[in-house]
């Protein structure tokens, strides 16, 4: 199934993968049967099998010896400025998208423009969690001023985020896409939801706990991660948007709680306060503590 984006080649899906299982990645290229595709590995440690896949599926495949995270690997897509490609669909491994899901993005993306005359920054799907109905966004939530899609699923043009600086390298891993859907709309570019397409999505492992009900939990120094990215967001966006940046900080500090009691690690809380202080962690991975070190700067 093809449209104009996909047939003239402007289109390009750049999907980032940690540990993935060779045979989900080969179900999803098979997707994505037409499209020019990257894969970027972080640091899996059978980057020979996903290579092999990519290989027999047409796939290019870019290998990282440590986990740089999904910033910088969208960058150097986002700076290649090939005329021929103008469009990039983002996938992590956590998505599930159908041949038609692509399909009806892309015509989403080409429609919206045409009928508007101007150019969609960043247009999403509508998310829901894997096994469950429910969607990610609420009506309310869609008339709100500004939203900030999950990045995997979402197709972005290619010249509206170099215009605005790109992605965060300091945000390697987490908030990187509610950064850039910011700084789109900061730059005047549309940012749409589009309902009608909905695509499958597994936000991390699911715990239940006494009085808290089901909880994202992660290893605790994803927390760490998360809470430094939630710090930077709220620094840089604050004027900007303070109603988006009350409603983040208080998310943050409810799933924080949530997860730790789920999975009554209390590691979880104060590496979520070593993360927004600033302080140092000791179970960070390397290579995601030096891309962050090294790629904070002043905003």
């Amino acid at each position: 199934m093809t449209n104009a984006l996909v047939r003239d080649g402007l289109a390009i899906v750049a999907i980032v993968t940690k540990s993935s299982n060779p045979q989900q990645l080969d179900s999803m290229l098979m997707e994505l049967d037409g499209l020019a595709i990257k894969v970027f590995d972080n640091a899996s440690l059978n980057q020979a099998e996903l290579r092999a896949v990519c290989v027999e599926r047409g796939a290019s495949f870019v290998a990282s010896r440590d986990n740089s995270g999904l910033a910088k690997h969208l960058n150097s897509i986002v700076a290649a400025q090939n005329h021929d490609q103008t469009k990039m669909l983002y996938l992590d491994q956590d998505s599930r998208i159908s041949d038609k899901q692509v399909h009806a993005l892309l015509t989403s993306v080409r429609d919206h423009e045409a009928s508007s005359g101007s150019t969609i920054g960043l247009l999403c799907p509508s998310y829901r969690q894997l096994g469950t109905d429910h969607s990610a966004y609420s009506k309310r939530r869609l008339r709100r001023r500004v939203v900030t899609p999950i990045g995997s699923g979402s197709v972005y043009d290619l010249a509206a985020c170099r215009e605005v600086g790109g992605f965060d390298e300091a945000l390697p891993l987490d908030m990187c896409d509610f950064d850039m859907a910011l700084r789109l709309h900061d730059g005047g570019y549309r940012v749409i939801v589009d309902q009608s397409i909905v695509v499958g999505h597994e936000v991390g492992n699911r715990g239940r706990g006494r009085g808290v009900g089901v909880a994202e939990c992660h290893p605790p120094w994803r927390y760490y991660t998360k809470s430094r990215a939630a710090r930077r967001l709220a620094t840089r966006h604050i004027r900007s948007h303070p109603s988006w940046v009350t409603r983040m900080l208080i998310g943050r500090c409810i799933e924080t709680t949530r997860s730790s009691f789920a999975t009554r690690d209390f590691a979880v809380i104060t590496e979520a306060l070593r993360g927004f202080f600033h302080l140092e962690s000791r179970r960070v991975p390397e290579g995601i503590l030096a891309t962050i070190v090294n790629s904070s700067k002043p905003s």
